[in-house]
């Protein structure tokens, strides 16, 4: 049942975004390997659930800087 849920935690570990999942799921797969009997499985999937969807929203609203320059906008005087 062991190695259902690892298969089960991993699946939600490869949902992340590629460059968290590259520097951050070998670490978390190992935490769910320490913590499964402290804290139970649904507690750990529920933290990585919460943790996929910052790392989403983290994602999707930072600017990408590598794919597109950041161009300056020059603001034009409000006339009254």
């Amino acid at each position: 049942m062991r190695a259902f849920y690892r298969h089960l935690y991993h699946l939600i570990l490869r949902l992340h975004p590629a460059p968290f999942r590259s520097e951050f799921a070998h670490e978390m797969a190992l935490d769910f390997e320490n913590s499964l009997s402290t804290f139970g499985l649904a507690r750990l999937l529920l933290d990585a659930t919460r943790s996929l969807a910052r790392q989403w929203s983290a994602h999707v609203c930072a600017p990408q800087r590598e794919h597109a320059p950041i161009r300056r906008i020059r603001c034009l005087p409000v006339s009254t």
